[in-house]
């Protein structure tokens, strides 16, 4: 008699790689078969999933406190990396302080001519010209403005707007000026806006010289409004958009320019800018640059709530846009693929801020080290 030999054989079976990345949205049975239930320090590309590179020591700040902040200078032949440290403004070139006595280390900041202009809300504005820190040497004809007061600044069709801190208005300078008068326009006299002026963006519509570019302000209850043109001072030269409404922002620098659009951080999760204003209150979850780590993201966003760690870094060349969700003793990174919108996450405990120089990526840790990120194969020899 012939023994038929009926034991199973294993068949080949092909698994795709994970590239449509973390997906903490969906059912395990529910997910597509390129999704992964965990992805951490794996990149998901187009074809495939990478390893997270690591990162190596630039320079040690004196004083051995949290780079809290890094501020990239590039302007003319100048290119620098400035670090916020201890109070401290810091040349992570040689290490040499620039700048002390500065009571928060969070800073606003932005390019015009050759200054970069910088502010905090607490202490006087102040300006790097690409060797030293001079004074803000602005003015206010009123006599009403405490320049202490300015929180947050931004360059827009060549001239530099300031937020007045717990107020609904801005101030603008002249064009293409560093120093000079600076013009009061308040917003609530243009409507019921809710909370103070948190955030001034752009959104640009061609790619081009910025001349099509519209001004948007954020106010901390969520309300937006937009506005066309380059002059607020001269009414045929400063068109109101519109009015509309997102999430309210949860920190002055959880938002970053990308691609015509603004992705902010707001209480309701990760968004786009305009479709979220397209959408208005009911934007749908689906809407959601975080839509499939939203679990993640609504947990972090209960647990902290308002502030200025939230923190968001666009790294072209590694095809990433970061963001920095803060935590009680630590901060979780959520990474997107700018390409796919891909989700993945990334183990960095100790790193607390980012800045982009050139190409290249750094960023900051809590023990005051200055790091090259996106190289290697280890963290600083971990």
């Amino acid at each position: 008699m012939i023994r038929v030999n009926r034991a199973q054989r294993a068949k080949p079976h092909e698994m795709a790689a994970p590239v449509g990345g973390w997906n903490n949205r969906d059912s395990v049975v529910a997910m597509r078969p390129e999704d992964a239930i965990s992805l951490v320090n794996w990149f998901p590309n187009q074809s495939s999933v990478n390893a997270r590179r690591g990162y190596q020591r630039l320079i040690a700040l004196t004083g051995g406190q949290s780079c809290q902040q890094l501020i990239p200078y590039e302007i003319g032949g100048v290119s620098k990396l400035l670090a916020m440290s201890g109070g401290k403004l810091f040349d992570t070139a040689d290490n040499t302080q620039l700048a002390t006595g500065k009571t928060s280390n969070y800073v606003s900041y932005a390019h015009m001519s050759t200054r970069l202009v910088m502010c905090n809300g607490i202490d006087a504005p102040f300006s790097y010209n690409g060797s030293a820190v001079v004074a803000h040497g602005f003015t206010d004809a009123t006599v009403t403005l405490d320049f202490a007061d300015l929180s947050f600044v931004m360059a827009f069709n060549s001239r530099l707007y300031f937020i007045e801190e717990d107020t609904q208005s801005f101030w603008y300078g002249g064009v293409g000026a560093i120093t000079g008068a600076l013009e009061k326009f308040d917003l609530s006299l243009i409507g019921g806006f809710s909370g103070k002026l948190k955030i001034l963006t752009a959104i640009t519509q061609d790619g081009g010289d910025g001349a099509d570019d519209i001004f948007v302000a954020i106010f901390s209850g969520g309300d937006v409004v937009a506005y066309k043109g380059t002059d607020p001072g001269d009414a045929a030269n400063w068109t109101k958009v519109g009015v509309y409404k997102i999430g309210q922002p949860l920190s002055r620098f959880g938002h970053i320019a990308n691609g015509g659009d603004v992705t902010i951080i707001t209480s309701r999760g990760y968004e786009t800018l305009v479709r979220s204003t397209r959408e208005g209150e009911g934007v749908k979850l689906r809407s959601m640059a975080s839509d499939k780590i939203q679990n993640e993201v609504t947990q972090v966003i209960k647990q902290t709530g308002v502030s200025d760690k939230w923190r968001l870094q666009l790294y072209n060349k590694g095809q990433m846009l970061i963001f920095q969700a803060p935590l009680a003793t630590t901060i979780r990174h959520h990474v997107r693929n700018i390409d796919t919108g891909a989700w993945c996450r990334f183990a960095l405990p100790n790193i607390v801020s980012f800045a982009q120089l050139g190409t290249v990526l750094y960023c900051g840790a809590v023990n005051s080290v200055v790091h090259t990120f996106d190289v290697g194969d280890n963290d600083d020899g971990e």
